[in-house]
């Protein structure tokens, strides 16, 4: 019964790719290395005081934002120390960290399931994507918890700029 049950799960990761699902991997591995060079995330905020809005691109690697010298990142800072929000920091995201490296160690993954053409090749690649993405929702949720995302009652929020910032038109959007 074992020795079946083994006999079929070694026939299954040595079973062989074919050209689509290699041809697949190779464009996911084109498109994740390019992805590198494009922001994930672009947040543009807009409001009377602003005419022109307030840009952040998120990028894998850094934070960057809009406006001249990208000081827009500044005043997006300094709106939300108003409201009581933790200041944003590139720092304080761990999967800007990891995240080149990553997509490093997917590209890698799949340009070797797409030469050597097996299945346990791809069964590595959806293992090493599945722990990553359980890391960052475990990083997300922790750094959810230990930051005051809220308007605290100590915070001494002037009436009056509160009401000015709640003007504000949020969008964001993926951008690939």
């Amino acid at each position: 019964m074992v020795k079946k049950l083994l006999n079929r799960e070694f026939r299954f990761l040595h079973k062989s790719l074919n050209v689509w699902s290699r041809l697949f991997l190779l464009a996911a591995a084109v498109t994740v290395a390019v992805s590198v060079l494009f922001p994930l995330w672009e947040l543009h905020l807009v409001a009377p005081q602003y005419s022109g809005g307030l840009t952040m691109q998120i990028y894998p690697y850094k934070i960057e934002g809009g406006g001249l010298n990208g000081n827009d990142i500044n005043e997006i800072n300094n709106l939300n120390h108003y409201i009581g929000m933790k200041k944003i920091d590139q720092a304080d995201f761990t999967e800007m960290q990891i995240m080149p490296f990553m997509f490093g160690v997917f590209i890698l993954l799949a340009l070797r399931a797409v030469v050597f053409g097996e299945m346990k090749n791809v069964i590595d690649l959806f293992v090493i994507a599945s722990y990553f993405g359980a890391f960052s929702i475990g990083a997300g949720n922790v750094l959810t918890a230990t930051t005051n995302f809220g308007q605290s009652s100590t915070s001494g929020v002037n009436s009056n700029y509160a009401y000015q910032v709640r003007q504000f038109q949020f969008s964001g959007r993926i951008v690939f």
